[in-house]
């Protein structure tokens, strides 16, 4: 059995892999989102994070 973390990176890459050449917008600030920036910063063009509670709110997280 594979850890969640391991599922949502798997998952991610095989619903977004043809997006690798596009700039990505995730929806969420949670645990998984921080799984994966971590993880495939280097794969993906993440340029910005959503989340409809903190809409207008400048975001800590940091994409570089």
């Amino acid at each position: 059995m594979i850890s969640e973390q391991e599922y949502v990176i798997t998952s991610f890459r095989k619903h977004f892999q043809r997006f690798q050449d596009k700039g990505i917008v995730v929806y969420g600030l949670g645990k998984n989102t921080e799984v994966l920036l971590d993880a495939l910063r280097d794969e993906y063009h993440f340029i910005g994070l959503m989340d409809g509670v903190r809409t207008g709110r400048p975001s800590t997280a940091c994409l570089s």
